[in-house]
């Protein structure tokens, strides 16, 4: 389940006797398929996948894009948040946030170690976010990262009592539960939003970098560029206030082609049905 990992890739390339599949376990973007790989000399870097259980088609076009080769893609959504979906969570449940959002809080980051564009970007969002709860008295809740205490800390110091900050339990799938429970999901560049997306969630990707890492598809309703006040109320207004059905029928395509979640047919269960043909033929 890490599609682009170079010893995945070179097993792939020289062992002949088994069948590879690779399972998209996060977000690619330019800054992973060509910054960090294309520009290395290394011939490892370029892509090289049998078989590639992606998110969607789009993950497919931008592997080719950037100068990988899949010789086979199945666009089957995400395995982890199909599996949530499907086998957990099934059934709707009560919304009760209005906002949701995702933490992508890192110590080195927001220590001023690494990263000094995604934490300036991320403190923008956080303000911009806190000023709009305040001031519409909406029902909130930040969904954490890790089980890190200054994680926690920050989101308490930085929005009080105005919002639930839910420490991360990965067993428990407490990022997914948030989500789940929520009317609009808002983040930078989260996978798990982009799941939530798939299953026909209101999200909102915040894409304020120079250079095209975070790239969202879908400009006109579930990203924005800019921490600009009155753009954004207007932008969030209009996704609280749209009704499920429009939502749904303007995202369809988009949907689609970035995560393809079949509420039918669960990841897991596809997988299962692949390695069930594989072993009969021998």
């Amino acid at each position: 389940m890490v599609d682009n990992n170079l010893d995945f890739q070179w097993l792939s390339q020289n062992y002949t006797k088994a069948p590879f599949y690779a399972i998209q376990n996060g977000i690619r973007n330019k800054l992973d398929l060509y910054n960090f790989l294309l520009k290395s000399d290394n011939t490892l870097t370029r892509m090289t996948m049998p078989n590639f259980l992606c998110f969607g088609k789009c993950d497919f076009d931008n592997y080719r894009k950037y100068g990988h080769t899949i010789d086979s893609a199945h666009f089957v959504g995400s395995l982890k948040g199909s599996y949530y979906k499907y086998h957990l969570k099934k059934d709707p449940i009560p919304i009760k946030y209005d906002i949701c959002f995702i933490s992508q809080y890192r110590t080195e980051i927001f220590s001023g170690k690494l990263r000094p564009d995604f934490f300036e970007n991320s403190v923008k969002v956080h303000s911009l976010l806190k000023y709009y709860i305040e001031k519409y008295s909406l029902r909130a809740c930040i969904a954490c990262s890790s089980p890190n205490q200054d994680e926690y800390e920050y989101y308490k110091k930085k929005f009080g009592d105005n919002v639930i900050v839910i420490p991360n339990n990965s067993a428990g799938m407490s990022t997914y539960d948030a989500m789940n429970s929520s009317e609009v999901i808002i983040t930078l560049y989260s996978t798990a939003a982009l799941e939530a997306f798939g299953w026909g969630k209101k999200v909102l990707f915040f894409n304020l970098f120079d250079y095209e890492i975070a790239e969202f598809f879908h400009h006109g309703l579930c990203s924005i560029q800019t921490t600009d006040l009155e753009i954004v109320e207007n932008k969030l207004n209009t996704l609280l206030q749209m009704p499920e059905k429009e939502y749904l029928l303007k995202t369809k395509n988009d949907r689609e082609y970035m995560m393809n979640y079949d509420p039918h047919v669960p990841v897991n269960i596809y997988m299962r049905s692949i390695i069930e043909k594989i072993m009969k033929s021998h």
